[in-house]
């Protein structure tokens, strides 16, 4: 009969820590303060940490409830005001060790409040700013969200759409315009936002506004020059005016060049097409904003830019080539007007048929068919470039197709692994053989994986 009572006791003590324990991670906790108690004191069965109160009666609009905060020591550890309002019916906080709350609450209303141990809150946004150094705007919301790219409206004051990129990071959203912003008025609006999580659900912010003003003293961004091109840019802040008068261009001489520009907005763009190759430096004695005109940006530092002579970029034949190869391709560094070129069969002394396409900055040389095991020399005589310049010495290049095996895949492996040996022994590279042999299982590898496509289709 003991050991029954003793049993009994014990399921009994058990079934009683359990609900302690139940109850007291089993959050929110939601405490309901009766109508007509101006204070209210709720007492934990032990301590926890509360980082969110929430009023639930956001209708109620009269007076304020304080909610008092004490730790197992008894001492005031912190105060929150629930605003009794739809906008300001949440705090969150960062109490530790809570055994005991205390709210002075409006005595006319039932009161019911949830306490939670992690931050709970809806979407809100917390921040909007525009960076002017990185002519950014950031819209900082409290939690992770969605938005589409026609739910961004970006405005100048006259309405005008401004083409803009926009990212997501972490809780920020960054809005960045395509272009420099001159001075003037803006602004931003997010149509709609939205977020989700499990205690609220569906959120969403609609008609986000932001406006803000650019208005600094007029400065130059940059200069940026493009040989492709043949362009020279500076580039303000502001829209702005600049008379002939107050710019020069010089050679390393000192003799002025003739000034082809534009003044396109914030830009002073000019055409150094007709110039050679050199160097020059750009003197801006002054320039004037558009918009105000007695903001002046004086005595500019000198631009010094230089003008090289036409540059080979890439080419798509080594010292070996396959004699299938169907045409050889050059690419330089400017936009070519026109070129002399000769293709010399050297092992038979025979000068070979081409046809030379040029297309801006790439040559196209098609020719009649190589011989296998011959030796060959591409000459480029001349070389005229748009810009003006030329070379200054004829371009030579010399070649070899290698003996056909009869399969164009297995000529062109061949080529390559002979034009990497070649290019490891003019650059003095001590290849490690293991790295050799992997890079021709590769190219193996890949030429038969070819050959066997090719076969299953025949099947």
């Amino acid at each position: 009969m003991k050991k029954k009572i003793l049993i009994i006791a014990l399921l009994f003590f058990i079934i009683i820590q359990y609900q302690f324990i139940a109850y007291g991670l089993d959050f929110p906790i939601k405490i309901t303060i009766p109508q007509g108690v101006a204070n209210y004191v709720y007492t934990f069965d032990y301590p926890v940490d509360i980082k969110t109160v929430i009023n639930t009666n956001s209708s109620v609009t009269l007076n304020d409830t304080n909610i008092t905060f004490y730790n197992s020591s008894e001492q005031k550890i912190g105060t929150t005001v629930i605003r009794n309002n739809v906008r300001q019916t949440k705090r969150v906080v960062d109490y530790k060790d809570v055994t005991k709350v205390i709210f002075n609450v409006p005595q006319s209303y039932v009161i019911t409040i949830e306490l939670f141990d992690s931050i709970i809150t809806e979407l809100e946004l917390n921040e909007i700013f525009f960076n002017t150094s990185k002519q950014e705007i950031k819209y900082i919301f409290n939690k992770n969200f969605d938005i589409n790219e026609d739910d961004i409206l970006f405005k100048d004051n006259k309405n005008n759409d401004i083409p803009f990129n926009f990212s997501i990071v972490g809780k920020d959203l960054i809005i960045k315009p395509k272009n420099i912003l001159l001075t003037g008025d803006y602004s931003t609006t997010l149509l709609s936002v939205t977020a989700y999580d499990d205690y609220f659900g569906y959120q969403q912010l609609e008609n986000l506004n932001f406006t803000f003003t650019i208005d600094e003293p007029l400065k130059l961004i940059e200069y940026k020059y493009n040989a492709f091109d043949s362009k020279l840019e500076c580039i303000f802040n502001n829209k702005i005016i600049a008379n002939i008068s107050d710019i020069s261009i010089v050679n390393k001489s000192g003799d002025n060049q003739l000034l082809d520009y534009q003044v396109l907005d914030n830009k002073i763009v000019f055409n150094t097409s007709n110039y050679l190759s050199g160097d020059y430096t750009l003197k801006i004695n002054k320039v004037t904003n558009y918009n105000d005109s007695e903001d002046i940006l004086s005595d500019l530092a000198d631009y010094k830019f230089n003008i090289s002579g036409i540059k080979l970029i890439y080419k798509n034949f080594g010292n070996f080539i396959s004699s299938s190869l169907q045409n050889l391709i050059l690419t330089f560094d400017r936009k070519i007007e026109s070129a002399n070129i000769i293709l010399k069969n050297e092992t038979d002394d025979l000068i070979v048929n081409t046809n030379l396409i040029i297309s801006n900055d790439k040559f196209i040389i098609d020719y009649d068919p190589f011989k296998p095991g011959t030796s060959y020399t591409l000459t480029i005589e001349s070389l005229n470039a748009v810009d003006g310049n030329v070379i200054e010495s004829p371009m030579i290049f010399e070649f070899k197709t290698i003996k056909s095996t009869g399969d164009v895949g297995t000529d062109i492996i061949i080529s390559e692994f002979l034009n990497i040996f070649t290019e490891a022994q003019n650059r003095g590279i001590k290849i490690v053989i293991l790295a050799i042999l992997l890079g021709i299982i590769f190219i193996i590898a890949k030429w038969l994986w070819n050959k066997t496509k090719m076969w299953l289709k025949k099947l």
